[in-house]
């Protein structure tokens, strides 16, 4: 489970990760940040402890939310997309839109696995800062 606010006007985001993939935060400058588990797997432990985790997120950077079925699926060869691959694909999107660097993904896994059947779900959520003109 993750779960993220965004403060729209100063860019915080403060974030709880209980052990889901960690997202991927990609800086306008390219940066990469992977947003690590706070807490154990939700529901594996009845008390466990989860803490916040604060990041910055300036105008143009955006943040990749997906299942394990995205870095998990498998071409012919059985071998996985992968985080590498995931990354990649999200360098080349740095200029695009949210709903295009979700595009992107699909296609990409696409290209690598062609028309493959997932073994499980594909979930992508793309939240991207909005980069604001200066009122004159």
């Amino acid at each position: 489970m993750f779960y993220g606010l965004l403060d729209a006007t100063s860019g915080e985001f403060a974030f709880t990760n209980a052990g889901h993939n960690p997202p991927i935060l990609v800086k306008a400058d390219g940066r990469v940040t992977r947003l690590e588990p706070t807490g154990p797997v939700a529901g594996i432990f009845p008390l466990a402890a989860y803490h916040s985790a604060d990041e910055q997120m300036a105008e143009g950077d955006y943040l990749v939310i997906f299942s394990d079925g995205v870095t998990e699926h498998k071409n012919r060869a059985g071998e996985e997309f992968g985080e590498t691959r995931l990354t990649k694909t999200l360098l080349e999107a740095v200029d695009r839109s949210a709903d295009e660097i979700c595009t992107a993904i699909i296609d990409s896994l696409i290209t690598f696995a062609g028309n493959r059947p997932y073994e499980d779900d594909v979930t992508i959520v793309v939240l991207r800062r909005a980069v604001t003109t200066p009122r004159l």
